[in-house]
């Protein structure tokens, strides 16, 4: 059986090279497509989502996925870069406390159990009092 499995895998790899194969565009086509498979009446647009995704994983113009691809990363970068942060600050609320400036809108990091804290931001320079 084991032997069985390790031909099939590296079948499939030999199958596989020179194809596209996963990336984070075809993905998200995929996340969105399963989650439009729940909405009713969707399903056509559902079913064409995943036949897009598949196609991207099965194409041979690598070149070309791979620009596709690099034009996604670079127009969701903004909300990829504030989901991480949204992240890290969700993990670390029970070690720190963050705020934003008034005047720059600039995000502040205190760490907790300091009591009454009186300082600069960093960007602006303007003064403030917060608990910790």
């Amino acid at each position: 059986m084991k032997n069985f499995l390790s031909n099939l895998s590296a079948g499939f790899q030999k199958w596989m090279t020179g194809r596209n194969g996963a990336d984070p565009l075809g993905l998200c086509v995929l996340a969105v497509s399963l989650l439009l498979s729940f909405v009713p009446g969707a399903s056509l647009l559902s079913l064409a989502g995943l036949g897009y995704c598949v196609f991207r994983m099965l194409s041979r113009n690598v070149e070309r996925r791979q620009q596709e691809n690099a034009v996604f990363m670079s127009r969701t970068e903004g909300i990829r870069k504030k989901t991480r942060q949204f992240i890290i600050r969700q993990k670390n609320r029970k070690e720190y406390k963050y705020f934003r400036c008034a005047q720059c809108k600039t995000l502040i990091r205190l760490r907790r159990g300091q009591g009454h804290v009186h300082g600069k931001c960093p960007r602006c320079a303007r003064e403030y009092d917060q608990n910790t």
